[in-house]
């Protein structure tokens, strides 16, 4: 925003530090919110929970007099405030700094933010403004102002939430006031769920539960414990009352702002943000994300949102609440009185429990049944996909690259791997070209794959120029699952060959599975048991294949093109639903054997509305047919040159 001539401002917490040493609270803290694009800054360094109970301004603390610098102890000083009234807070460890110690009071914060945020606001407004507003309110201690004190009828921790109204509620009426209204938009959310601590617990024996129904709290990765409430106004833009299902995370906003600036993000910016811009004005047809990786406080229980299912990588949801915290976790389970199958009514884990959890949040949303023992395959895909994502440096994939005018877009950045999932010692880029590379017998154990982490495909049409220099082949690989028991990057699904042979030559075919379905010049039909059926036949395209050649798949329903420079390769509509995939994943198929190099570039993709899945009528389909066996492969590695060196 400042870069595109926004004035800007941040007011409240901070919690990113001043650099990666030790902040110097006598010093000017940088680099802060100035050094990265924000014209002013009022708030905390961290939290209200913590050292060194003081405000910070700009770059300095609020208050600080050279003459009574900020000290800090040898011994813990005395706390604001009882823990028993507030909730937890850090042992003050700074003496000294009277002037900016005596400006610092907890219960006044919600009212000083709300006076500095709207200052900042009616300011002269000629120029543009993006405003941060992160206010402490409800994290602990819970100490709203006395006029908010008893107003909730939930403790605390209710007060705490009027006040935040209050607040809101001052930055809309100045908007009202200015009449900035109509051209603003304003965001609210939540970076976490509520937390089942000492007010939050206090809260709940009144009656207020602070995340519904979902399961489990904050630091947590059971539902509870991320999703959050997200709500949108700009009057003319946003239509007033609806709603999205669409997945979103506040990750997001980065790119979608950006967007909304038209601005394109570099590859290193947002490696994790997606445009959701549409998502946030409309509601499109489908959501610029799919997947979402999600960490809790411990590691280990790190889960994986695709679609309708959720994949969390041990027990228990990761929140550090097992044990004497009691603050989440399967006590809190128990002590809510929820439901979880992997819980018994005392808050611990059933001895029988899974290793790990699935659950389907369209049927499931409040997680009361862990059924990883019945989609064994869901969670395999699930877990591989999730450990790439870990492996990697960004989750955004097709969102790095330019859609173009015709609708395809690109998945390949042209300068690395990001969004693109392989073993390091086979894939890289040479001069904007992914480069896939095996150096003869024995270097590779199994076939390898390049493999796409933007999402499934379904319905698209796929471009990219390729061509393989040795006695080998390669193949785009789509619509496919992952076979954790090969190896880390084996796939089994559709594939688009790339052979020196002319016959194997974008013939259809299926990675470890069933096998050729059409050589290339073929029209092939597999019917509802599984026969091939030739349909009909033309001369064979004829290629070079260690020279640059287009290769494009049409995938629509269950009807499947394979063209090689805009020549018809094969054609295959498979009936057979025992054994088709109509979505998975895409992938560039690296061949063991013989030594060759693989090369791609103008790789794009664009999806199309979804094709009819046709159904078999064989007094319609097979007039004219003859059944063929399964072709058989005649040159297993095919009969180009040789790759000599490396």
């Amino acid at each position: 925003f400042h870069e595109a001539g926004y004035d800007t401002a941040a007011v409240g917490k901070w919690h990113l530090g001043f650099g990666k040493k030790k902040a110097d609270f006598n010093k000017p803290l940088r680099p802060g919110p100035l050094e990265i694009g924000f014209n002013y800054y009022f708030g905390l360094s961290s939290n209200n929970s913590a050292n060194p109970y003081v405000y910070i301004e700009n770059d300095r603390v609020y208050g600080w007099d050279p003459a009574d610098p900020l000290v800090e102890r040898k011994d813990d000083g005395p706390l604001p405030y009882p823990f028993d009234e507030v909730g937890r807070m850090q042992t003050n460890r700074f003496e000294g700094a009277t002037k900016a110690h005596g400006l610092y009071d907890n219960r006044m914060t919600g009212t000083l933010f709300s006076e500095k945020a709207v200052d900042w606001i009616r300011k002269d407004r000629d120029q543009p403004f993006f405003f941060y507003y992160a206010p402490p309110q409800i994290h602990h201690p819970f100490t709203p102002h006395p006029r908010f004190v008893g107003t909730s009828q939930a403790g605390m921790y209710g007060d705490f939430i009027h006040e935040l109204d209050w607040m809101v509620g001052e930055i809309l009426d100045t908007l009202d006031e200015l009449d900035l209204t109509d051209n603003t938009l304003v965001v609210f959310t939540s970076d976490n769920g509520g937390m089942f601590n000492l007010g939050g617990k206090q809260a709940w024996a009144l009656g207020h539960q602070q995340n519904g129904d979902l399961l489990g709290f904050k630091f947590g990765v059971w539902e509870g414990g991320h999703r959050v409430p997200f709500l949108a106004r700009w009057p003319g833009k946003v239509q007033a009352g609806s709603s999205s299902n669409h997945l979103l995370s506040n990750l997001d906003l980065l790119a979608s702002f950006a967007s909304l600036l038209d601005r394109d993000l570099e590859s290193d910016e947002g490696l994790d943000s997606f445009n959701q811009l549409d998502t946030i004005l409309g509601e499109p047809d489908e959501s610029a994300r799919d997947h979402l990786v999600l960490l809790p406080r411990e590691e280990k229980s790190t889960g994986f949102r695709k679609g309708k299912w959720i994949y969390i990588s041990s027990q228990g949801d990761g929140s550090g609440g097992i044990g004497t915290s009691q603050r989440g976790g399967p006590w809190a389970v128990a002590h809510t009185k929820s439901k979880n199958s992997d819980v018994t009514s005392d808050g611990t884990i059933r001895s029988n429990a899974p290793k790990d959890q699935l659950y389907n949040l369209k049927t499931d949303p409040y997680q009361t049944t862990n059924i990883i023992r019945d989609h064994p395959q869901v969670a395999a895909d699930m877990r591989i996909a999730l450990q790439a994502y870990r492996r990697g440096s960004s989750t955004r994939t097709a969102s790095l690259s330019a859609k173009h005018g015709d609708g395809f877009m690109s998945l390949f950045n042209g300068k690395d791997l990001s969004g693109w999932d392989g073993d390091p010692a086979l894939w890289k880029v040479e001069n904007g070209i992914v480069v896939g590379t095996c150096t003869g017998p024995g270097s590779m154990e199994n076939n390898s794959f390049l493999i796409w982490r933007g999402g499934t495909v379904k319905d698209f049409e796929l471009r990219a120029r390729v061509r393989v220099v040795g006695d080998n082949n390669s193949g785009i690989q789509y619509r496919s699952r992952q076979l954790p028991e090969v190896g880390p990057w084996a796939i089994s699904g559709y594939q688009c060959d790339i052979h020196p042979a002319v016959e194997h030559t974008g013939m259809t075919y299926e990675e470890k599975g069933r096998g050729i379905f059409g050589l290339n010049g073929k029209k092939v039909v597999l019917d509802a048991t599984g026969n091939r059926w030739l349909v009909s036949e033309h001369e064979p395209v004829k290629v070079n294949v260690s020279q640059w050649n287009e290769y494009s798949v049409t995938a629509r329903g269950n009807h499947l093109i394979h063209k090689v420079n805009g020549q018809i390769t094969s054609e295959l509509t498979d009936y057979h639903e025992a054994g088709r995939a109509l979505e998975g994943l895409l992938a560039i198929q690296l061949h063991r054997g013989n030594p060759n190099r693989v090369e791609i570039k103008n790789l794009s993709i664009k999806s199309l509305s979804d094709g009819e899945v046709l159904q078999f009528d064989p007094s319609q389909l097979l007039q004219g047919a003859r059944q063929i066996d399964k072709p058989r492969t005649r040159n297993p590695q095919g009969v180009g040159p040789v790759l000599k060196g490396n």
